[in-house]
């Protein structure tokens, strides 16, 4: 018996190859998903630590403008209770709003936002309490400016009670 020839031999050659085809394109989509599964989740877990590392490095930073903030306020009551060494509180609050000013966050993020309206809000606070303090240090000496007055107004009118009574006796 010899071979027998296939008849419809072409028409399975095409469909193993079409099958063969689809085959591999499906292995192939199924390894990209894996590929992808595997892959991108690990970019992201990357960009995500680095977000992770500079929040928490921003937070470290706005701990220490905190923590300077602070000592600033410190001197900035000591301020109005302290009237004899207002010039080297006023040195030391000086000092600490430049160590503000440089730990100030850069660029637009709410912690740089909010730490330049801290540090303007600190300085006009700062003159705000040395103006007072230099009207408090003026209104010490009103009583005595007063009763300088009042003997100056006092004295005067004695004077011109005797300038009175020597034009009368002079007969001006």
């Amino acid at each position: 018996m010899g071979m027998q020839k296939i008849l419809n031999s072409k028409e399975r050659n095409e469909a193993f190859l079409k099958f063969l085809l689809f085959f591999c394109i499906t292995v192939a989509l199924v390894i990209v998903a894996v590929y992808f599964n595997f892959r991108l989740p690990l970019k992201e877990n990357s960009r995500l630590r680095e977000r992770i590392t500079l929040q928490t490095q921003e937070e470290m930073k706005q701990g220490k403008f905190v923590e300077n903030m602070d000592k600033a306020m410190v001197y900035l009551d000591s301020l109005d209770k302290d009237k004899k060494n207002i010039e080297s509180i006023d040195l030391m609050l000086n000092g600490k709003i430049n160590d503000l000013a440089k730990l100030q966050e850069d660029g637009y993020s709410p912690y740089a936002r909010m730490n330049k309206v801290i540090i303007e809000k600190m300085i006009e606070l700062k003159e705000q309490k040395k103006q007072y303090i230099r009207l408090y240090e003026k209104t010490k000496d009103l009583p005595d400016i007063e009763s300088k007055l009042r003997n100056a107004e006092a004295q005067l009118s004695q004077k011109q009670q005797e300038l009175d009574q020597l034009r009368r006796g002079a007969g001006f």
